[in-house]
């Protein structure tokens, strides 16, 4: 049901300072019951996926400024990332919006990246829940230029952050967005302004 951009055109991309190997950094947004509180290893050896990004962050201080509302229309919904890099954004939504799974997904070689931030922040279960309430999380690769869908697609939300700074990038961005959707799918991306061009955020 088209795309959001959620980032403020004067924000800089960069969130987390490039520098080699990987380091634990804390990342907190929102207050109260819709507050996120992440452990996260960020890594710029596995790709610039590796670090945090200030569309990312931004993404996810929307969802937790506007938790109420996220969390009513995501619960129980099967959410998909595309482009996570660290998982920052997938986690966020498996903490702040209830979903009942979240697909997180990049290239091969940010897979174990993925993989040790989601064991580092595990979801619990709503409080006074009767039974689970925690999301499936899933870590997977993904490659947009595959032409195939996910698996678990179709998806009722699919989001991501920084996805589309390289107009080399467009293409397979389309065709990924195309694979895992249907008539219901919302789309929320965030993008930076300054590197992504009119087309794509229309």
């Amino acid at each position: 049901r088209g795309l959001a951009d959620t980032v403020r055109p004067r924000m800089a991309s960069l969130a987390s300072a490039p520098s080699p190997g990987a380091k634990d950094v804390d990342f907190s947004a929102g207050s109260g019951e819709h507050r996120v509180d992440l452990r996260l290893t960020v890594d710029w050896d596995v790709g610039i996926g590796g670090g945090l990004w200030s569309a990312g962050v931004l993404l996810c201080q929307e969802l937790a400024s506007r938790g109420s509302w996220f969390e009513n229309e995501m619960s129980g919904q099967k959410v998909l990332e595309l482009g996570s890099g660290t998982g920052l954004c997938g986690l966020a939504v498996a903490h702040l919006c209830r979903p009942s799974e979240v697909y997180i997904t990049d290239l091969d070689d940010h897979v174990e990246l993925m993989r040790r931030n989601v064991a580092a922040n595990p979801v619990r279960s709503a409080p006074g829940a009767a039974t689970s309430s925690a999301p499936t999380l899933h870590v997977l690769p993904y490659d947009w230029d595959s032409g195939q869908a996910c698996p678990g697609g179709p998806f009722d939300w699919i989001v991501g952050t920084d996805l589309a700074y390289n107009p080399a990038l467009y293409k397979p961005l389309i065709k990924a967005l195309e694979a895992n959707s249907d008539a219901h799918t919302i789309t929320m991306l965030g993008v930076t302004r300054s590197d992504t061009r009119q087309v794509v955020r229309r």
